[in-house]
């Protein structure tokens, strides 16, 4: 189980990525935006748990 910022962050991810009333593509982009700027301020501890738990999610983190 993760703590609790990576979880927050988790859960964000998936509210803004899978939409629950129809698929608005401006809408869709702005929440991938949001997220990928949400990545950018995550504490390096949240990063690195969240990379443990979902390995593939690596390119969303920059270096």
């Amino acid at each position: 189980s993760l703590s609790a910022e990576p979880k927050k962050f988790m859960t964000e991810v998936f509210d803004k990525l899978i939409p629950n009333n129809g698929v608005d593509e401006a809408e869709y982009q702005r929440g991938i935006d949001q997220v990928l700027n949400d990545a950018d301020r995550l504490s390096q501890s949240a990063v690195d748990e969240i990379l443990k738990v979902f390995p593939t999610l690596k390119t969303a983190f920059k270096d």
